[in-house]
């Protein structure tokens, strides 16, 4: 688990642990936010669920699953935020502009599908030879 893996040169393998790190740091931050504001279901109306579901919980769910399938995650983690600015941003407040802070806690997710580009990783876990070849 912490060593690198089959012909992955070292800068991939530094790539893979900042972004696991980035994503313990974010799903720590943002349970603090849930946890620590004392989210309460029944305040909760119908249409922000849907804001709740992309954005926290599909980001860390995405940020969860990039520690085993870097692409699947990466793309779940930022297609959730993407998700969050257009669909619960232009229903509930009629403007995708929700606040940068929310892409500074998807870099995780970005860099996960960095990697997984340059790795050249596939849908079911199969790699193809890195971009970069290891020396």
């Amino acid at each position: 688990m912490f060593s690198p893996r089959v012909n992955e040169p070292t800068h991939l393998f530094a790539l893979r642990w900042i972004a696991r790190a980035l994503s313990i740091a974010t799903i720590g931050f943002i349970l603090l936010f849930l946890f620590g504001e004392g989210l309460n279901p029944s305040e909760v109306r119908p249409i922000e669920w849907l804001g709740l579901l992309f954005f926290p919980f599909g980001l860390m769910f995405g940020l969860v699953l990039g520690w085993r399938r870097e692409f699947a995650g990466g793309l779940i983690g930022t297609g959730s935020v993407a998700l969050f600015y257009l669909l619960y941003g232009l229903l509930i407040f009629g403007t995708i502009r929700q606040g940068w802070w929310i892409l500074i806690l998807s870099l995780p997710a970005v860099l996960f599908l960095v990697y997984a580009a340059l790795r050249r990783e596939h849908w079911n876990g199969d790699v193809d030879q890195p971009l970069i070849a290891a020396k």
